[in-house]
């Protein structure tokens, strides 16, 4: 199977797959502390910058997973949609493309996050909860895949998983950013329990719109 896969697809496959299975293994190999992205902003707080961040954490983040459930849907995903995107960009500029993706996924919900906190107490446990947060996977970046592919063949159909009927890619998309969307804001407003960076998921997607819309990042040069 690997082999019928496009070069950057593979390598960021096998890194994320290596790196899933040694911290999955290793019962003393702790990456998150060090690799995950922590918001480094804290907002009502005289300490503005979270000594738990560090900046190369808006790259590593995105190759650890929290179970085999996250990696699964993240690599699938990439399987999927990596290879066409990779045959009109490249393999330096696809791999390029989906690390902005990444790290654009990850600024993007280090901002909601601050918004969120922006009005809480900065004693309560609540508050202590989300600044300690961290953010860890693959679904920013893989969606800003899925955003350009839906941009550059929008009305190419696919077969989403449990619904047995073609759909345009357009509309697929839409349906995930509109999920993500409907479930940050149910978070955001108290009525979700977090767990999922849903907002990550729609920062990674926009990126990867513009990145092909205006910085012509479908075009081999």
């Amino acid at each position: 199977m690997l082999q019928n896969l496009s070069p950057a697809v593979k390598k960021i496959l096998i890194v994320n797959v290596a790196i899933f299975l040694a911290t999955a293994f290793g019962n003393t190999l702790n990456l998150s502390e060090t690799f995950a992205c922590f918001n480094p902003f804290l907002p009502h707080t005289e300490q503005i910058l979270n000594p738990a961040f560090k900046p190369w954490q808006i790259v590593t983040y995105m190759f650890l997973h929290a179970d085999l459930g996250h990696i699964f849907s993240n690599m699938l995903g990439l399987i999927f949609f990596g290879p066409i995107l990779e045959s009109f960009m490249g393999e330096q500029k696809f791999l390029k493309f989906y690390i902005i993706c990444g790290i654009g996924s990850a600024i993007f919900y280090c901002l909601v996050n601050y918004l969120e906190m922006y009005n809480m107490d900065s004693s309560s446990v609540e508050f202590f909860m989300k600044a300690q947060a961290r953010c860890i996977g693959a679904s920013g970046a893989v969606m800003g895949i899925l955003g350009a592919f839906a941009y550059l063949f929008p009305n190419l159909e696919m077969m989403m998983l449990f619904i047995p009927i073609p759909i345009k890619a357009k509309y697929m998309v839409a349906l995930y950013a509109l999920y993500d969307l409907f479930q940050g804001v149910r978070v955001l407003g108290g009525e979700a329990v977090g767990g999922v960076a849903h907002f990550a998921h729609i920062g990674g997607l926009l990126v990867g719109i513009i990145l092909v819309r205006f910085f012509q990042y479908a075009k081999k040069y």
